[in-house]
């Protein structure tokens, strides 16, 4: 009669290195899971637990929007739940862009050789895309590993080939990439066709988040120079007139 004690042995010799690798794998991810919740505050953000063998993730909400930072061994990705009409995309220069020229692809221009050398530019309405990435936008993506944007019906997606969970700048620094493009896309997207005049403050102006009176101590918007107080400022997250480009900015 066979002896059922080796089935078991053998059994245990298979399970054992799987549950192993498991629980080492689980315990790698500890810091990463310590990191994200540390930066989960910064964006009035949470951590949300992987499952199992999944990978944790950081949930962020800016300005109403929701978004999520994601990864892999090989990526980082931040998505932002805010769908448009307009597409966008820029992406490293490489085999995909020659091939994309050959076939008859147009790649949009800045006027700015440090930029148009590394990235290919694609959109649906081309001003407004020269407009979305203005100079601190193009200084933001420079400064990441080999970025990837899109803007279209799914959202806003920034991603780069490298795994950022192990570092809080780095990955602080792409994270406040992908909101400075969410910013610049609310305030285009929502000011198409809009061309806003400045401002002039004069005394008894009204706050145009509480329609009470300003002093002259009030918070002029930098770019339309409407007066706010300071506390409506704060509560509507940034310059409460409609087209203005820093109307989500805090």
């Amino acid at each position: 009669m066979r002896d059922p004690s080796g089935n078991w042995l053998l059994v245990a010799l298979l399970v054992l290195p799987v549950l192993a690798a498991v629980l080492f794998g689980r315990l790698g991810k500890r810091p990463r899971s310590v990191l994200l919740a540390s930066l989960a505050g910064r964006w009035s953000g949470r951590v949300v637990k992987g499952r199992f063998l999944g990978a944790d993730r950081l949930e962020i909400r800016i300005a109403g929007v929701a978004g999520e930072v994601t990864f892999t061994e090989q990526w980082t990705r931040l998505h932002f739940n805010r769908p448009s009409d307009r597409r966008l995309r820029v992406v490293p220069e490489g085999l995909a862009s020659h091939l994309r020229r050959l076939f008859g692809g147009v790649d949009i221009r800045l006027d700015n050789p440090l930029f148009d050398d590394r990235f290919w530019i694609e959109s649906s309405h081309p001003t407004w895309a020269r407009e979305l990435l203005d100079p601190r936008l193009r200084r933001a993506l420079i400064g990441l590993v080999d970025p990837t944007l899109d803007i279209g019906p799914e959202g806003i997606v920034l991603r780069v080939t490298r795994l950022l969970v192990g570092d809080a700048a780095d990955l602080g620094s792409f994270v406040e990439a992908g909101i400075l493009i969410l910013q610049k896309a609310e305030g285009l997207l929502d000011a198409a066709g809009v061309a806003l005049d400045p401002v002039r403050s004069r005394s008894g102006s009204a706050c145009p988040v509480c329609g009470h009176p300003v002093a002259d101590a009030a918070l002029p918007c930098p770019s339309c120079r409407t007066p706010h107080h300071r506390e409506c400022w704060k509560y509507f997250g940034g310059c409460a007139i409609f087209g203005c480009r820093t109307k989500f900015r805090a």
